[in-house]
């Protein structure tokens, strides 16, 4: 494509001053026609369903003009792998260049379509639409405030669940005209969630459709324009006709060029803002995402063991899969189980891998051989005592069958072979996984040679810059550098070296500042928390019961009921026959079938969700419900009341065991006789349920007094039937006193200091019949060097109260405790009271305590601040210092902040974080035993927040490249902040400032050393940040020859350039008048052609060649390039 077939890319401040483009591809002329008596016009340009043509074609020239858009994405369409739609790390590009995402509901569904008969069935569904995407967006830091109509179609209703989803704004196609009577939507638009667009044609959009909206609107008053589009076509992709044939579709060019004409209006009061900004709302910084990474190791290899050491420097853990049947048989090369154990004690996760590494998809074994490999495997480890639930698939062999046999056997995760690779298509897993925790994808390579930490770190880069939140890798073989034969061990297949994993822990450790994380496949699986351990008991595996209703049992760990599946069948999958609920008593649990079980084979699982759910291995049994005869009866008893005992409440508990045997009835009869036999008719007859465990327990109803007797009755599936020994007690609820008289000290008061060495002590007593008219008193002292002990007497008066006068009492801390017996014997005994005798003159002097730093005036560039200063020391003075943070100038109204700090040899220091940018007060306080407070002088100081760079555009810059407009994109920049770039042959010029923008123009030297520069910003107050990589110096493009050096008047002549550096996007010019270039073809990086049409009356001159890469990448000149000749 030729110099004057497409658009230069401009710098957003050069934009504005293009007059004229010549688009010769969509066959048009672009003008800066003005708006003729133009009112100030917004414009908004929007974009439907998240489409990439929008990503790959329209997004690079807003970036270029400097202008920002409003994208809307349907959020579980953004999670497919549809190459049609955007993908979530491409909205993160355009939302940190400053454009808005907007929503269009989950799944992009029509609001007005009814979904389901049930009208509060249909309107649920679709506000979960609405809301669930809503939600979606805000949980990945879009902050959305804008949503469009799916299918630009919306009713009342649409429009209410719109509003009260939490959306600012709804938008629908069309109704504002160039023709009329509505031209544009007010600011605000009178009715916001249905916000009108600019009518376009129905088909190919034009650029003098777009031109004359906007101009009508400023011509009737100005206002808000919104356009919307659809596909962004490309001619230099395949498939353009096509794209160009759907609904409201724009050429990229003619989109570019409207774009140009935008800028080119500014100064007509014509303005470019997204919805989201036209509405007043935020668009806060989006926060670096959180990334994970799991080391997992294959099958329980003795060179993994030593990793154990690594690991523990790095603070990290790693997930090991093991096959135990080769651990129990001892193979070579793989660790004991003594070494597995270290390693779980260390923290790390064991896994099963099958009993003997089994492919469990060949098709050489049976079903039942693979199930009984995965579910032995993982019994093995449980009974080893680790708490197995994750599970590797070996040689990565699965399907959906193995992945369901996978969780059938309790694994809580299962990891498959490596589908993620640093070249994509899938740069990482996502959290949860996106099939399923059973087909978990991990790290795979596209060669067999040893690991290597620059491919581990391309992954990790590569699946961060995708939008990556998950990473798990694979291991195998570890070699030991130094060692013997590491050479022959990195020959083999896909090693890793011992120093290779401790660089790459390193690495990831520099990373955790920017949120990335090392953890477990259970870690993550788990959120954090661990799987409550779960077993089946009994039946015992393989066992035959000969009852049709057997006791299910077993253990938990957690104290949540379980539920309890049981399946028809020797495996746990399918559809359960039954599902039963425990509660767990003690660690354990027991069920029965409600009905019957016909003779057959049955497994049985069980699980417990503790937060996080844990599955059994799953226990196969079988039933014989036509055996040999039960002849056994139960074995019921009666605990309490015991035989001969007397209680005195006239409806005792009466309780006892049970049996719990298979077929034991769960429930008892209990009979309660008058009399000291069991005979006769009962007086109470009760049925009372077994509990957990075999105890029963019920209330007798009220009995007279004198002797009962009670059996308890049980029988069980067979007919059987046993009754307890009969066990006989005595009622007597003749009333005993046991009441004690009720004594207390009133004076002195708990806690109180008294001031004289001979306080009155006093208080009440009892007076009920039989009520001593005595109260003995204890007051003892804190320590033995205070003195003796006293014991004094006080008479209770008729009024219940009492006094008493002790000897002189020392200094210090006393108890007393008063005591009073009754009749009965029964001693009443009051609550201790303690108080300090103080006979010293009051303490009226504060601590001195002050603030030294920071000192007043301070401005302090950071979220945190440090105080200190000193404090009193003398005796009675608070270990602690106060420190209140008022907001403003003054320490008025209540703290923002307050915090203590110790104080230690009479200083005191303490930090305070996240403090906001602003003005604030402090004020240091410190009490005293006496109550007295002692309080600082007031410190004023100003916060503001750090300089934070979070990138700079462009990038990369040219050799050649001259007054390129840079942006340094972050936080914190305050007015007069400078900028410095690292390294010669580049100068730069500050052209404008915002607190999260500093702009620049960059021109660099045609010889400047390629390579990373460093960006720093610095603050007026001394703060500063530097990007040490954010800008790069490429090589621009040379031109060495021309081919042939003469062209001929009033002719067109191909010639050919030599140089360097060429792309599709190299221009070429001719210096002087009379020579222009008809159109350019790129043959390689060092070979291109041109056009060149002279005219007729060209100056027969030798003539400059000038190739340019873009207003970026520089540019070079061949001097006397080619000759005009006649």
């Amino acid at each position: 494509m030729g110099a004057t077939t497409r658009l230069t890319r401009r710098t957003r401040a050069g934009v504005a001053a293009v007059a004229a483009l010549v688009t010769a591809a969509a066959g048009l002329v672009v003008t800066a026609a003005p708006v003729t008596a133009a009112a100030p016009t917004v414009v908004s340009l929007t974009f439907n369903d998240g489409l990439s043509s929008q990503y790959r074609n329209a997004a690079p020239l807003l970036e270029q003009n400097g202008l920002d858009g409003t994208f809307y994405v349907a959020s579980n369409w953004v999670k497919t792998f549809d190459s049609n739609y955007m993908r979530f790390y491409e909205l993160d590009e355009l939302y940190r260049q400053g454009n808005e995402i907007g929503g269009m509901g989950k799944d992009h569904q029509d609001l007005t379509a009814t979904y389901d008969t049930d009208a509060t069935a249909d309107l649920a569904y679709k506000t979960d639409q609405v809301c669930g995407d809503f939600q979606q967006l805000t949980a990945w830091g879009y902050h959305p405030a804008s949503f469009s109509y799916p299918f630009g179609v919306s009713n009342a209703q649409a429009q209410q669940i719109v509003q009260s989803c939490g959306y600012l704004t709804g938008r629908m196609p069309g109704g504002l005209a160039a023709t009329g009577p509505d031209y544009a939507e007010s600011v605000p638009p009178a009715q916001p969630m249905a916000l009108r667009t600019a009518n376009l044609p129905g088909g190919a959009i034009t650029l003098q459709s777009l031109q004359d909206a906007v101009t009508a609107a400023g011509a009737n008053g100005g206002g808000w324009l919104p356009f919307a589009f659809n596909r962004v076509c490309s001619q230099a992709e395949s498939g353009y006709s096509t794209c160009m044939g759907t609904p409201q579709a724009i050429d990229r060019d003619v989109f570019s060029s409207f774009l140009v004409w935008l800028k080119s209006q500014e100064a007509e009061g014509v303005t470019v803002r997204t919805v989201g900004e036209v509405m007043g709302a935020p668009h806060p910084t989006l926060e670096q995402r959180p990334f994970v990474v799991s080391l997992t190791f294959d099958d329980g290899l003795r060179s993994q063991y030593n990793l154990r050491q690594i690991f523990a420097r790095h603070n990290a853990h790693g997930t090991f899969y093991i096959n135990s049947g080769a651990v129990d048989a001892g193979e070579p090369g793989v660790m004991t189980w003594p070494q597995i154990h270290d390693l779980a004690n260390a923290g790390h996760d064991i896994g099963g891998h099958t009993s003997e590494h089994v492919d469990l998809l060949a098709s050489n074994t049976t079903f039942d051989f693979k199930w009984h490999q995965t579910c032995d495997d993982r019994a093995r480890l449980l009974e080893q005592g680790f708490n197995a639930v994750s599970f590797a698939f070996p040689f990565g062999s699965m399907n959906d069958d193995t992945s369901a046999l996978a969780r059938a056997c309790g694994y809580q995760s299962a990891r498959k072979a490596g589908t993620v690779t640093s070249d994509g298509p899938i740069f990482s897993e996502t959290i949860p996984p996106t099939e399923n925790p059973w087909a978990i994808r991990i790290l795979g390579t596209n060669y067999n040679g040893a690991v290597t930490l620059e491919a581990l770190q391309l992954a990790v880069n590569q699946a961060r810059a995708h939008g990556g939140s998950w990473l798990p890798t694979l291991f195998h073989e570890i070699c030991y550098a130094g060692q013997p034969g590491f050479s022959s061990c990195m020959d083999g297949y896909r090693p890793i070296s011992d120093t290779t994993i401790d660089q790459f822990l390193t690495w990831l450790e520099t990373l955790s500042g920017q949120n990335v994380s090392v953890k477990t496949i259970t870690d993550v699986i788990g959120g954090g928390q661990t799987a409550p351990r779960v077993a089946v008991s009994g039946p015992a595996a393989g066992a035959t019961v000969n009852a049709a209703q057997p006791v299910l049992s077993g253990t938990a760990t957690g104290s949540s009921s379980v539920s309890v599946s049981v399946y028809d069948g020797p495996y746990s999958m399918g559809t359960p026959l039954a599902t039963l609920t425990a509660p767990v008593t003690n660690g354990s649990w027991s069920v029965q079938p409600a009905s019957p079980l016909p003779s057959g084979t049955y497994t049985v699982q069980v699980a417990q969700n503790s937060g996080t759910v844990g599955t059994s291995v799953p226990r196969t049994f079988i039933v014989n419900a036509s055996g040999p005869a039960d002849t056994t009866a139960p074995a019921p008893t009666v605990t309490s009341p015991t035989s001969g005992s007397t209680v005195r409440t006239p409806t005792p508990t009466l309780a006892g065991a049970a049996g719990t045997a298979a077929g034991d009835d769960t429930a008892v009869t209990v009979r309660v006789y008058s009399g000291s036999t069991a005979a006769g008719t009962p007086a109470q007859t009760t049925t009372v349920p077994v509990g957990a465990g075999g105890t029963w327990s019920t209330s007798a109803n009220a009995l007279a007094d004198g002797p009962w007797t009670v059996t308890v009755t049980q029988g069980d599936a067979a007919g059987n039937l046993a009754t307890s020994p009969a066990t006989t007690f005595n009622i007597d609820t003749t009333v005993v006193d046991s009441t004690p008289p009720v004594v207390a000290v009133t004076a002195p008061a708990s806690g109180a200091t008294v001031t004289t060495s001979t306080p009155t002590v006093s208080g009440t007593g009892g007076t009920a019949a039989g009520d001593t008219n005595q109260v003995t008193l204890r007051i003892s002292p804190s320590s033995p060097a205070q003195g003796e002990v006293q014991n004094l007497q006080a008479t209770v008066g008729t009024d219940g109260s009492w006094t008493a006068t002790p000897a002189a009492l020392a200094d210090g801390t006393w108890t007393v405790q008063a005591t009073q017996v009754d009749a009965a014997g029964n001693i009443g005994t009051s609550t201790a009271v303690t108080f300090t005798v103080n006979t010293q003159p009051a303490d009226t002097t504060a601590p001195a305590v002050t603030i030294t730093s920071p000192v007043t005036g301070s401005s302090i560039s950071s979220t945190s601040l440090t105080a200190s200063g000193a404090a009193g020391t003398q005796q009675g003075d608070a270990a602690t210092v106060t420190l209140d943070v008022f907001a403003g100038s003054a320490a008025t109204g209540t703290p923002v902040r307050t915090t203590t700090a110790a104080v230690t040899s009479g200083s005191w220091t303490t930090t305070l974080t996240g403090l906001a940018a602003g003005t604030y007060t402090l004020r240091a306080r410190q009490s005293d035993a006496a109550g007295n407070v002692g309080t600082s002088g007031l410190v004023t100081v100003t916060m503001s927040a750090p300089p934070r760079i979070t990138g700079v555009n462009p990038a990369n810059l040219g050799q050649g490249a001259s007054a390129v407009t840079v942006r340094v994109n972050g936080s914190g920049f305050l007015a007069g902040a400078t900028v410095a770039i690292g390294g010669t042959g580049v100068t730069s010029t500050v052209t404008a400032r915002t607190a999260t923008r500093v702009t620049l123009s960059v021109s660099v030297a045609g010889d400047a050393p390629t390579g990373a520069r460093s960006v720093t910003v610095t603050n007026p107050n001394g703060s500063t940040v530097t990007c040490a990589t954010c800008l790069t110096i490429v090589a621009g493009p040379t031109l060495t020859s021309v081919s042939p050096a003469t062209i001929r008047r009033g002719r067109d002549t191909t010639v050919t350039l030599t140089g360097t550096g060429f792309t599709n996007q190299t221009d070429v010019t001719v210096s002087g008048a009379g020579v222009t270039v008809r159109s350019t073809t790129r043959l390689s990086a060092t070979r291109m052609t041109a056009v060149l049409r002279v005219t007729a009356g060209a100056a027969l001159t030798t003539r400059s060649v000038t190739v340019t890469q873009g207003n970026n990448f520089g540019s070079f000149t061949l001097a006397n390039g080619v000759t005009v000749v006649t």
